[in-house]
C-alpha cells in the first residue's frame, strides 16, 4: 500500500502505544487513546499539527466518524481518502 504514495511523506497512526518509528519512507506515531466522543476533531486536530493533506481512515468507526464531519476536514484543505 505505501508504494501507492511513494512520492509523498506518508504518516501511519494508530491508537494507544505504538513504537515511535520512523525510516526514510515513512513515520508511525500514536493518536493517543480511542475517545469516540470526540474522534472526528481529535484526528482532525492531530492532522493540522501534524501538516497533513489527506486522510485514509482505515477503521470503520473512524470513516463514520469523518463522514459525518467530511466538510469540516475539506475547510481545512484536507482531502479524505476512500478507504481501502
Amino acid at each position: 500500500m505505501l508504494n501507492q504514495y511513494s512520492g509523498d511523506e506518508v504518516l501511519l497512526a494508530d491508537y494507544g502505544e505504538v513504537p515511535s518509528f520512523s525510516s526514510a519512507k515513512y513515520r508511525f506515531l500514536s493518536l493517543g487513546e480511542r475517545n469516540d466522543d470526540i474522534l472526528a476533531h481529535h484526528l482532525l486536530t492531530f492532522c493540522l499539527d501534524q501538516g497533513v493533506e489527506a486522510i485514509l481512515p482505515v477503521y470503520d468507526f473512524e470513516a463514520a466518524e469523518i463522514t459525518k464531519s467530511i466538510v469540516l476536514f475539506e475547510e481545512f484543505n484536507i482531502q479524505v481518502l476512500d478507504g481501502i
